[in-house]
Formats: structure tokens, C-alpha cells, sequence
């Protein structure tokens, strides 16, 4: 059995290399690409969970800020510098919805499987043209159908023939059977440490 003593020692070593350890924040976690890795972090920064208009608004200017970085790279033709401005945007997005306790990862899912329904599998392909005669019925134009050439890409689709109809700008269109996503259940969520109400004067 350890004496007191030694007790104390050893406690007091690994106090040190605990803190050693964690001395610099870049070492708290492993980034696994997923948007909880940027809730974490939002937790760990002490962002305040906080639905106050002004406080969106404030969240707001900052995403308008880096849309407006994003705009100058483009303009510039920096590749580096738009990478850079559409990670600072997902990330001050994820922490606006953090701020304002809103489900993004639930909302992600849910639009996830939305957006399944705009692809076009097997012979829905081949019937495509129906879709497009009610897209352009609806006012659309310059609509093509894209079929999907994975190449070497090592992807589940791969078993299938997959593809949409496109604008002609390559905006993915909704076609006939498309299941809009409900986000209903993943916004207003609160705890009792939040701030909320009328914002201050």
C-alpha cells in the first residue's frame, strides 16, 4: 500500500502531464469531418446558446462577411482563399444554428433524404422526359437530363444508373415524386440556460 506521501507524488505528476497533455488546444480531438466536431467546439468555446433576434442578426452579418470573402476570392481567382471562405461559412453557419439551438445534424438528415428523392434511379431515368414536360409546363427552362459517370469513384450509387434533371445553369431540379423535407421538429428546442425573449433596448 503507498504511503501518503507517494500518493501526493504521483498525484502531482500527473496533474503535470495531464496539463502537459492539453497545454495546446489543437490536441483536444481528432477532427472526423462530421458537423458535431463543430458543435463541439462551439461547446468548448463557450458560445452561448442565446435566440434572441439580435443575436441572429449579429450571426448574420458574420456569414454576410464571409460570402463577401468568398465573392473577392472568386473575383481574384484564388482557389486557396475560396476554400478558405466556404469553410469559415459552414462553420459560422453550424454555430449559428448552435446559438440559436436548432438541430442542424437532425435538419441535415432530414434534408439528406429530401434531396435522394431529386435523383433519378434505373428507369425513372428513361421516363425522365415526363418530369421535364411538367418542369417546363411550370415555367422552367434549358432542362437536361444528367446521367451520373462515377468513374473510379468506390460509391454505393455505383451499383446503379443514377442521374437528374439540370437547369442550365446545373441546378438540380425537383421532379415528380420529390418529398420536400419537414424541419419543423428541429428548431425551437431550448434547455433552461438559454437566452431568450425580447432582445434589450
Amino acid at each position: 500500500m503507498q504511503d501518503d506521501d507517494n500518493i501526493e507524488d504521483n498525484a502531482e505528476n500527473n496533474t503535470e502531464n495531464n496539463n502537459e497533455d492539453i497545454d495546446n488546444a489543437k490536441y483536444l480531438g481528432d477532427f472526423t469531418g462530421d458537423v458535431s466536431d463543430i458543435i463541439g467546439w462551439n461547446y468548448a468555446a463557450a458560445v452561448p446558446r442565446d435566440t434572441r433576434k439580435k443575436t441572429k442578426q449579429n450571426a448574420l452579418k458574420q456569414i454576410r462577411e464571409e460570402v463577401k470573402e468568398l465573392s473577392q476570392a472568386i473575383q481574384d481567382n484564388d482557389e486557396v482563399e475560396q476554400l478558405d471562405a466556404l469553410i469559415d461559412i459552414v462553420w459560422v453557419c453550424v454555430g449559428y444554428a448552435f446559438r440559436a439551438n436548432m438541430d442542424i445534424e437532425g435538419a441535415l438528415a432530414e434534408v439528406f433524404y429530401s434531396n435522394q428523392t431529386k435523383i433519378l434511379l434505373n428507369s425513372r431515368l428513361d421516363t425522365a422526359d415526363v418530369d421535364m414536360a411538367q418542369l417546363e409546363a411550370d415555367g422552367k427552362e434549358g432542362l437536361k437530363i444528367v446521367e451520373a459517370d462515377y468513374g473510379d469513384i468506390d460509391q454505393d450509387y455505383f451499383l446503379f444508373r443514377t442521374g437528374t434533371i439540370q437547369d442550365a445553369n446545373d441546378k438540380v431540379m425537383k421532379p415528380l415524386g420529390y418529398e420536400p423535407p419537414d424541419l419543423h421538429s428541429f428548431v425551437n428546442l431550448s434547455n433552461d440556460n438559454d437566452k431568450q425573449g425580447e432582445d434589450d433596448e
